[in-house]
């Protein structure tokens, strides 16, 4: 689930915008507000502390 919804995330929100993105030396802020929302960070902080608890390999 976690794999499909980041997939997801990064072909709609970031692939059509990422050549802009590197000329311009950054992305919007708005871009990683909606990988929160989203739920895609924090994944690897234990769960007493708002993350997923999961490791980094589970990414």
């Amino acid at each position: 689930m976690v794999r499909d919804t980041m997939r997801r995330f990064v072909n709609e929100a970031v692939k059509p915008h990422i050549d802009t993105w590197e000329e311009a030396g950054g992305f919007p802020r708005e871009v990683y507000q909606q990988a929160g929302s989203l739920g895609l960070l924090g994944i690897g902080h234990p769960t007493e502390f708002g993350g997923a608890g999961e490791q980094d390999v589970f990414l």
